[in-house]
């Protein structure tokens, strides 16, 4: 049952990066900012931004060349990074402190750190694009619990009165209704606004092609 979602774009200081430099991608590769990028400690964040910036919308349709490719520019990319941030918490702290300046992030970063007063961008419209996720739940066939309160769980979660609290937590809602009825100010304000360049879906991939990922995600974070 999906629950809700998000997206992953490029949170910067827009103190000291300006916005033309966050208007490609490209900027993971811009060695005036080596040293100050993070990256998600997460391989499906990771290799969607690759993918986008290597020109694949839709990952479901990637082949070996477009593997390769998006490989490439992660170890590329490697070499200019402070560190690949594991949670949002770390990564709002990196960011509050200058330590780091761009960072592929989640939407979430955004709000939060709004309402604290730090200086933060949010840019989902780079030309090659973001990436939007989704999560949900799924209840095991016999497992322990009652069913009639995972439903109440996610009929509460599904409500259109909860909408409204998680998009103030960075969340959009998977009742596609209640969504409707939220303005546009506000979901910009949430980073889920609607965009007019390409979105990669992160939806499921073969077995085969997530392991690949994971096994060179880990070598290139190695170094390898």
């Amino acid at each position: 049952m999906p629950t809700d979602f998000g997206s992953t774009a490029i949170a910067y200081n827009p103190e000291e990066v300006p916005a033309e430099d966050v208007g490609s991608l490209d900027v993971f590769t811009d060695p005036a900012y080596a040293g100050r990028m993070a990256l998600p400690d997460n391989v499906d964040d990771a290799y969607a931004l690759a993918y986008l910036a290597t020109g694949t919308t839709d990952w479901t349709q990637a082949g070996a060349a477009e593997f390769e490719a998006a490989t490439a520019w992660l170890r590329e990319v490697h070499p200019n990074l402070r560190t690949y941030w594991t949670d949002p918490a770390e990564l709002s702290q990196l960011l509050a402190s200058g330590e780091v300046l761009v960072s592929w992030a989640w939407n979430e970063t955004f709000p939060a750190m709004v309402e604290e007063g730090r200086p933060i961008g949010f840019q989902r419209e780079a030309s090659e694009g973001s990436s939007l996720w989704l999560c949900g739940y799924v209840k095991m066939k016999d497992a322990p619990g009652s069913e009639d309160l995972a439903y109440d769980y996610v009929n509460a979660m599904l409500a259109s009165d909860a909408a409204v609290p998680l998009l103030e937590a960075g969340f959009g809602t998977a009742n596609a209704a209640a969504l409707g009825e939220i303005d546009e100010e506000t979901l910009t304000a949430s980073g889920l606004e609607k965009i007019e360049v390409p979105v990669l879906a992160q939806l499921p991939i073969s077995n085969a092609l997530r392991e690949q990922h994971a096994e060179t995600f880990e070598m290139i974070k190695s170094g390898f």
